[in-house]
């Protein structure tokens, strides 16, 4: 986890169970460029849970990762 404290750290929502899975597996998280912030990209990224992680994991956040590489590409052609 990031310690320094200017480093820049996004939390990003995980809706569902298979963005994790995504996430763990294929080494990709999507952010729509509407609602990416201006100072793209930040350091890191924490992954917030969403509600269908069930009520004991439901808003938590249990990862996090080094941004190695971010760009634009159409939503049906992932990273």
């Amino acid at each position: 986890m990031p310690t320094h404290p200017s480093t820049e750290l996004l939390v990003a929502l995980l809706p569902r169970t298979s963005s994790l899975h995504i996430l763990k597996n294929e080494g990709w998280y999507h952010i729509p460029v509407a609602s990416a912030p201006e100072r793209w990209p930040p350091e890191y990224l924490a992954f917030y849970q969403g509600i269908t992680f069930g009520p004991a994991e439901a808003g938590k956040i249990r990862c996090f990762a080094e941004v190695r590489e971010s760009g634009i590409v159409p939503r049906e052609e992932p990273l």
